[in-house]
């Protein structure tokens, strides 16, 4: 005990700065975490009401098309209109904000990635469309072979269809790791045990559907 009282003596001045350098450690951990939980939070929303405004969009026009009995490609025709007249955008943050959200989780960062190239091709035809609509407007002539036009009507809504379903998935996912208040017990434990809605976005991501 004496020996152990003269060691505590000549070294705690040593003992009392490792203690301290330790708890001055994990109060900037802990900063650190709460700065990026917090800017993680924020990229999230941003890109919630990008993904949620597709979403009711794209919807609206399903549902639309429906009532009217449309079969597919009349739908695919509907859906193309309704996008033409109101093309479907997203936030200037959009990819920023992707980046601080993609630390979190590799299939979530799939599904974004995938969202962001399939709505780029909508983007695409939609551009090409539009292009051959003011020369019909202003000649009264189709620029291209109707099989074709035809072809890319039904992309616009095969396309479509993928997104919604890319979307959805990055928005369970944005809520269930990153937005609720529980979302460090859902990175804990979706490892071991997976809802069925994130069974089925890892099947979309498999089967390949871009």
């Amino acid at each position: 005990m004496y020996e152990l009282g003269c060691f505590l003596k000549e070294w705690q001045t040593l003992i009392g700065a490792f203690i301290g350098g330790i708890f001055s450690l994990l109060v900037a951990l802990i900063v650190a975490y709460k700065v990026r939980s917090h800017d993680e939070i924020a990229a999230a929303y941003i890109l919630l009401i990008d993904l949620r405004s597709f979403v009711v969009q794209a919807e609206t026009l399903e549902k639309a098309s429906k009532e009217q009995g449309s079969s597919l490609e009349e739908s695919s025709l509907m859906a193309t209109a309704g996008l033409l007249s109101s093309p479907p955008t997203l936030s200037p943050l959009f990819e920023e904000s992707v980046m601080r959200v993609s630390p979190v989780d590799k299939y979530l960062t799939a599904h974004l990635a995938l969202f962001k190239k399939i709505f780029s091709e909508i983007e695409f035809l939609l551009k090409r469309l539009s292009k051959y609509n003011d020369i019909f407007e202003s000649t009264g002539k189709v620029p291209i072979p109707i099989e074709r036009l035809r072809g890319d009507i039904k992309n616009v809504g095969v396309f479509l269809r993928y997104t919604v379903e890319h979307a959805k998935c990055c928005e369970n996912l944005l809520d269930k790791l990153i937005i609720c208040r529980t979302a460090i017990f859902h990175r804990l434990f979706r490892y071991i045990w997976r809802p069925k809605s994130e069974n089925e976005c890892m099947k979309l991501l498999k089967e390949g559907k871009v």
